[in-house]
């Protein structure tokens, strides 16, 4: 039978087309010049589309993708889908210090937000936020300042009092203060006028930064603080922070509000409410503390911070209780034996009286 023109035409065609496919170079090559996403590229595609009016999303999705693709990927995603790409995924790039991303982002003309700026400046990408100052027009917002005074970044905070007009709030002195950056707290002082917020010393107090309170004491001494700073750092264990107060005579310094004397005093309890931090130092686990707090309150508050220690399993604290005070914890015991109590109170003590009677 006569072969037709057409089957004779595809007999020889189909080896040579199966050879072009089999090749995986010349394959790749054919599809750069086809319109279309890849298969690695359709999920960030997808995303910059789905997320378009939630920046935030956006934003998560581009940085995961970025952060496991190459520069080289991103040019060709621009490339491709340019169109997609718009000022969340610039913002995104300089939140992760990504300069080459960033600058190419730019050459091709993508916008971007003040959040570019505010989020370098929060990561302390300095060289990120000096090329968006030079480079682009959006700015930045006071929460840049804010940002890398908050987290530590003393020469991107340097850079934009220098450089920039926006400028900082209140929150840059207390955010910094409160985290302990000396070096921001003193640059902010000499250099601006903003100040810090009425709880910036009663934080730093509370944090336990010495060298923060000694210079917050020295050179502003208007700054308010409430007694319970004191509280709050006996409670977190800061000791270091309760004989400062003392010594230097906090309460004199602070000018504005009669502060706690020394808490291991005998006169501690004019001042301070020790019952309460003597419960909240048991409930951390702060053994030292209870150990001073514990002569200048009532058996009653003793015996709360036994029940405090015994609910947080702080058995160094129960063992001193039963060593110093067993009248205390037999009380306690007593009690919750006749309200038939089975929590893990009630079982922490008994294992910490089993102990001691075994060594005894």
């Amino acid at each position: 039978m006569p072969t037709s023109v057409g089957s004779s035409r595809w007999s020889t065609s189909a080896p040579l087309a199966l050879e072009v496919w089999t090749c995986p170079e010349l394959t790749a090559l054919i599809f750069q010049f086809q319109q279309g996403v890849p298969g690695s590229f359709l999920p960030l595609a997808q995303s910059l589309h789905m997320y378009r009016q939630c920046p935030p999303l956006l934003m998560d999705s581009f940085g995961v993708w970025m952060s496991c693709h190459t520069l080289d990927d991103l040019k060709r995603f621009c490339r491709l889908c340019l169109h997609l790409v718009s000022a969340p995924v610039m913002d995104q790039a300089a939140a992760m210090g990504h300069l080459p991303a960033l600058m190419l982002l730019h050459t091709l003309g993508v916008d971007c937000s003040s959040r570019a700026m505010n989020l370098a400046a929060k990561e302390g990408h300095l060289d990120v936020v000096t090329f968006l100052h030079a480079h682009r027009s959006e700015g930045a917002t006071t929460s840049a300042m804010n940002w890398a005074a908050e987290y530590g970044h003393f020469e991107v905070v340097q850079f934009l009092h220098r450089h920039r007009t926006e400028g900082c709030t209140k929150g840059a002195m207390t955010r910094a203060a409160k985290a302990g950056h000396l070096n921001i707290v003193e640059f902010l002082h000499f250099h601006r006028n903003e100040g810090g917020y009425r709880d910036m010393l009663h934080g730093a107090v509370a944090a336990g930064h010495v060298h923060v309170v000694d210079f917050l004491t020295s050179y502003r001494k208007q700054e308010p603080c409430s007694p319970l700073a004191m509280d709050d750092a006996a409670r977190l264990g800061h000791l270091t922070m309760v004989q400062y107060l003392h010594s230097h005579r906090f309460e004199a310094a602070n000018g504005h509000a009669k502060v706690v004397q020394y808490l291991l005093s005998n006169k501690s309890h004019h001042v301070l409410k020790p019952a309460l931090a003597l419960t909240s130092s048991a409930a951390a686990g702060q053994l030292k503390i209870v150990q001073k707090l514990s002569p200048f309150v009532d058996a009653k508050a003793c015996r709360d911070a036994v029940v405090a220690a015994a609910k947080h399993n702080h058995f160094d604290i129960l063992e001193w209780f039963h060593q110093e005070r067993p009248d205390v914890v037999d009380k306690v015991r007593r009690k919750l034996y006749i309200q038939g109590d089975t929590s893990n109170v009630s079982t922490a003590l008994a294992r910490v009286a089993a102990s001691i009677a075994q060594e005894q």
